[in-house]
């Protein structure tokens, strides 16, 4: 007999959900969200939001996890909203304040990254003001050497250094004709070149992985545009190949870069 995956309760034979959980869980998310749209922006109203969410949640009797996914998935909508809500700061704070009264284990929402993103918005503002982020850092932990000058800026945990190359395949008369009748596919597929850490300092990018560290200075930049979670970057080099750099949030990463090239006097081509 399967059980339920939200009340935990027999489901019968070859069933994994009740239809009536599975609706009653549908109409908390919404009614978490019509919440959340009427009164997250109120400051003071934060617990009482916290207690009503927990309480339309309690009220359903469902597991301890799934009535977890009940607030992540409130939460992951209401981020999602068209009229993007956490674009106000206020409401921004609001909502982190939540998140921490919440409780919620991070790892069940879909883009692991979402929490983090949202903390970065003060970051995220003070760059779009032109203005350096407060981060506080450990200098033991870059294992780097630092030049005289050059100061700490941004730590991201985790990072992927990505290039385009060929593909690599034996050739085949059949091949050939594949290739023939799909000639806008592109044979070009993305080689990791480096994963770790990345540190961004006023002089330079530096990936930290456990074999090695790269380094991409800021003056070797010729252009940086924005990719989904991340950037891709032309160097100067006549011969290089665009990079892709990826890390948990690719648009504090790529406003860090444009404020790193106004400072070194090179205009960034971008988006």
């Amino acid at each position: 007999m399967g059980a339920c995956v939200l009340c935990g309760k027999s489901a019968g034979f070859f069933y994994a959900l009740h239809k009536n959980c599975y609706q009653r869980y549908q109409a908390v998310v919404t009614s978490m969200v019509e919440l959340l749209e009427q009164q997250l922006a109120t400051t003071h109203q934060l617990d009482s939001i916290c207690a009503q969410m927990c309480a339309q949640v309690d009220a359903l009797n469902f597991t301890s996890e799934a009535s977890q996914r009940c607030h992540v998935k409130a939460l992951e909508k209401f981020a999602g909203l068209p009229t993007q809500p956490l674009k106000h700061m206020a409401v921004a704070e609001n909502w982190l304040a939540l998140m921490t009264m919440l409780a919620l284990d991070e790892s069940l929402f879909v883009d692991p990254h979402l929490v983090q993103r949202q903390r970065n918005l003060p970051a995220l503002r003070s760059l779009q003001a032109g203005q350096l982020p407060q981060f506080e850092h450990n200098k033991q932990a870059f294992p780097g050497t630092l030049m005289q000058q050059e100061v700490i800026w941004w730590q991201f945990k985790n990072c992927d250094l990505g290039q385009k190359k060929p593909q690599q395949r034996d050739w085949s008369i059949v091949s050939q004709l594949i290739d023939n009748l799909r000639p806008s596919k592109s044979n070009l597929v993305e080689q990791s070149l480096a994963q770790g850490s990345l540190w961004l300092t006023n002089v330079a990018i530096y990936i930290v992985s456990e074999q090695d560290l790269v380094t991409i200075e800021y003056t070797d930049i010729y252009s940086c545009t924005p990719a989904s979670g991340g950037v891709s970057l032309q160097l100067k080099q006549r011969s290089s190949v665009a990079q892709s750099l990826y890390c948990e949030d690719g648009r504090l990463l790529y406003q860090f870069i444009l404020e790193a090239l106004k400072r070194h006097k090179q205009p960034a081509e971008h988006i």
